[in-house]
């Protein structure tokens, strides 16, 4: 290789003496301009010897090698961070990415910005799983001290809450057989889809003849619950992390795809041919 890039700037040189020559002696340059007029060719002449080079390193077999390389470290990504495949398919995954191994140092250097990007979500990657049981647990917790209920549906509604995805105003509410139920989606059929947030007491109203209801107070502490739940400092902070973790999937996404799809490197790492 250095053989070859030897003869091919011998060969550019004197290629370029005799062009500068050639084209001075045709125009018939003046005397006093001729060392401007071969300073001029002369650059011409060089830049175009610099583009034919990286034409030929970009043709060669190592170069293609290493744009590979690096549009397989791309789908690796992708595939490992977020996704993870199991029989059948695959699924939505947070995972974090090693971007201390070489290949990953060298697609820093081509790839500046997604390495910004793979170094954001590394942040939001580290420790995701245990925040996601953690931020479960805070809601089924709140939701059997506010309830006692341990088959309750409150659980889902305070996740919903407090990642932002409803705002508690949207919430409609029902007592149904002795139950208060809350409705916050929609079924397949586009109705209201209800479902158990506590239920009444089983002993039943000597006058109506039927099972009470949910007593105020019980009602009261569901929706001071609902009021509160998004406000509490570090349900705050796990939806101002899921909000970010969220925004940056898709763009971390086609940013790895785009990168995959890739025929030209800019930039030159270590590992580059020369």
């Amino acid at each position: 290789m250095r053989t070859g890039r030897l003869l091919f700037a011998i060969r550019l040189i004197i290629g370029a003496a005799l062009a500068v020559a050639g084209v001075i002696a045709a125009l018939q340059v003046p005397g006093p301009l001729i060392p401007a007029a071969e300073g001029l060719i002369f650059l011409v002449l060089l830049a175009w010897g610099q583009l034919e080079h990286e034409s030929r390193r970009k043709d060669s077999p190592a170069y293609r090698q290493h744009l590979a390389d690096l549009q397989g470290f791309a789908r690796d990504v992708r595939d490992s961070a977020l996704f993870v495949r199991f029989q059948g398919g695959q699924a939505a995954a947070t995972n974090t990415v090693n971007m201390a191994s070489p290949r990953a140092k060298d697609f820093s250097v081509h790839f500046p910005e997604l390495a910004k990007q793979l170094d954001q979500w590394n942040a939001l990657a580290d420790g995701w799983t245990t925040s996601v049981m953690w931020f479960q647990g805070v809601c089924h917790k709140t939701s059997e001290k506010a309830t006692n209920d341990l088959t309750s549906s409150f659980p889902q509604l305070l996740r919903a809450l407090g990642e932002g995805e409803i705002e508690a105003a949207a919430v409609t509410w029902r007592i149904e057989n002795n139950r208060l139920e809350a409705s916050w989606q929609q079924d397949i059929d586009g109705q209201p889809a209800w479902s158990q947030i506590t239920r009444g007491d089983s002993q039943r109203d000597p006058l109506a003849g039927k099972a009470l209801g949910p007593a105020i107070e019980d009602v009261e502490r569901v929706w001071e619950t609902v009021r509160t739940f998004p406000n509490l400092q570090p349900v705050v902070e796990w939806r101002r992390r899921r909000v970010a973790h969220d925004t940056l999937r898709p763009q971390l996404l086609d940013a790895l795809e785009q990168a995959e799809l890739v025929v030209e490197l800019k930039g030159k790492c270590a590992h580059c041919p020369r």
